[in-house]
């Protein structure tokens, strides 16, 4: 009997230390995943500003606000609307990683980038392929913005 207790209590300790085991090693990955995603999010952003300094015309007023009849230059147009999907993928990465709009908006600038680009996010079509959620977010700023008479 005594060596039926000896077994199961071992048998007990090795399947409590590898559920422990597991459970930290889950932890621990979690842990390494959202340090990846806030460091791929923060060389977005770095990315961001570098496109600006390096191709000012992309946060100019007139460009930005009469999209698509501006920019005319055609090699300047398809610059502008790469830069927009990449400002949006960026957006789109922070609400992944946030979750929130309140969190989003205390890392980035939401509003500043939405006055700028608002006439590539409601003339592009495709902005369909990003999630509900998403969408609902970026236009919950606008109708935010809106409703302060920041925008028309």
């Amino acid at each position: 009997m005594a060596e039926i207790m000896i077994a199961v209590s071992g048998l007990v300790g090795t399947v409590l230390g590898a559920l422990i085991g597991v459970y930290f090693q889950r932890q621990s990955d979690a842990q390494v995943s959202e340090f990846q995603s806030k460091s791929a999010l923060d060389a977005s952003v770095a990315q961001l500003l570098r496109l600006s300094i390096d191709f000012p015309f992309f946060e100019n007023t007139e460009v930005c606000c009469e999209y698509p009849a501006q920019p005319v230059d055609l090699n300047e147009r398809l610059r502008y609307e790469s830069y927009c999907c990449f400002v949006f993928n960026t957006l789109y990465q922070a609400w992944k990683h946030f979750k929130t709009e309140e969190a989003v908006c205390d890392y980035i600038h939401v509003e500043e980038i939405l006055h700028c680009h608002r006439s590539w996010w409601n003339y592009d079509r495709n902005n369909i392929a990003y999630g509900k959620e998403f969408r609902q977010f970026i236009n919950g700023i606008f109708e935010n913005m809106r409703m302060k008479g920041v925008v028309e």
